[in-house]
């Protein structure tokens, strides 16, 4: 069994996140873990790793004041789904994130922890 090596437990949501390219607009995928420092996404394509992406989580709940938050990330690592095998689970390191946006990460783990 491999070894946890992330700093922070990441937390599981039960809000429907869709994870978007920025700068293409397209859809990556949907969020299943998230923290401040990085995230995990269930996708149907496999994502080069240790590649920077510009990124935008969208926010559908009236709760926040904004729609999205776009930030910059970067796959670490990917490996099929354990459910469904057409898909991709992929983990993202977060490089960067304003103090803003770290307070709306904070408020989805918050609000909505599995």
């Amino acid at each position: 069994m491999q070894k946890e090596r992330r700093s922070n437990k990441r937390i599981k949501i039960s809000y429907y996140v869709s994870v978007v390219n920025a700068e293409t607009y397209e859809q990556l995928g949907i969020l299943l873990e998230i923290t401040t420092k990085g995230f995990l996404i269930d996708s149907q394509k496999i994502l080069p790793i240790d590649k920077p992406y510009r990124l935008r989580l969208d926010l559908t709940d009236e709760n926040f004041e904004q729609p999205f938050i776009n930030f910059t990330a970067q796959a670490k690592w990917v490996r099929p789904d354990r459910m469904e095998p057409s898909f991709y689970n992929i983990g993202f390191e977060i490089l960067e994130l304003s103090e803003n946006d770290k307070k709306i990460v904070d408020l989805i783990m918050e609000k909505y922890a599995a």
